[in-house]
């Protein structure tokens, strides 16, 4: 699987080429199945690109990620319904502050404590688990979503 991260400023313009290029119709005839997992933020632009996407790529799955951390999630969160093809949102689970003060230091590394530790019982370790279940529930479920007209065809 690739991933490619896209921040703020080159958003309109990356999915402006997407459309130009017909990129769904390429990545259908290489078998490629994107898939885009936008952070659900109660910032107007996120809602705006959200909507956008959803609009212009109605194949597209797009999954909304529900971070716990931010306290009006639960609020806004209908701002980013769940699309047909991309499911339920990704909820991401808060960590506790005192977890969020050693994830927050400019130093710290995710893959370096991951390699490190041996404590598999931490918070950190436990929420790091999760969140990794939670991506490959993710790409399961979209998988499944791609092979079941397949199957329904083929019997």
């Amino acid at each position: 699987m690739m991933k490619w991260y896209l921040g703020n400023a080159p958003f309109d313009r990356f999915f402006a080429v997407m459309q130009q290029i017909d990129f769904m119709a390429e990545a259908r005839r290489r078998a490629v199945a994107p898939m885009v997992p936008l952070l659900a933020d109660p910032d107007e632009r996120a809602q705006q690109g959200y909507a956008m996407l959803r609009d212009r790529f109605p194949d597209l799955p797009l999954v909304p990620v529900l971070n716990e951390y931010i306290p009006q999630f639960t609020r806004y969160h209908a701002n980013f319904p769940p699309t047909r093809r991309g499911g339920e949102a990704l909820k991401i689970p808060a960590l506790s502050p005192v977890v969020r003060s050693v994830v927050d230091r400019s130093n710290f590394s995710f893959v370096a404590y991951a390699s490190k530790t041996t404590d598999t019982t931490s918070e950190l370790f436990d929420w790091m688990r999760k969140v990794s279940i939670g991506f490959r529930e993710l790409e399961v479920r979209l998988l499944l979503g791609e092979v079941a007209p397949q199957l329904k065809h083929s019997a």
